[in-house]
């Protein structure tokens, strides 16, 4: 089966829909004119989650650690509840922000990418 291009048709950026020339063996192209808007969304929050995840238990981990040595170094001034406290938040605070925000930002990033395709014709692949 083969697939279909598109290409530009003339200068007006008229596209057309033509058959992709390949030869045998070879990969088929296409473009990429536009991306779902949240469905770009959906995936970076997902995935800015996850990494807000790791970067939570970073920060849990880190926050033990120093609270541990103040304690050591102040001869106990701190209060033993401070650790736990932004260890807990980081592990829930940090994935949701960084979900929210790669939200954000893969909507915006799909929207840009929608109105630059749809000037300069795409983003070309060639698949097999």
């Amino acid at each position: 089966m083969r697939l279909f291009c598109y290409r530009v048709a003339d200068e007006c950026r008229l596209m057309a829909r033509v058959p992709c020339p390949t030869l045998e063996g070879e990969a088929d192209a296409m473009v990429i004119r536009r991306i779902g808007v949240m469905s770009a969304a959906k995936i970076t929050g997902a995935l800015y989650a996850a990494l807000g995840l790791v970067a939570g238990c970073i920060l849990a981990t880190v926050s033990m650690l120093g609270a541990g040595f103040m304690a050591n170094a102040n001869n106990g001034d701190v209060p033993s509840w401070i650790a736990p406290i932004f260890g807990i938040g980081a592990i829930v605070i940090a994935p949701i922000f960084y979900g929210v925000m790669g939200l954000i930002g893969g909507a915006v990033a799909a929207a840009v990418y929608n109105l630059v395709a749809g000037v300069a014709g795409g983003l070309d692949l060639e698949v097999q």
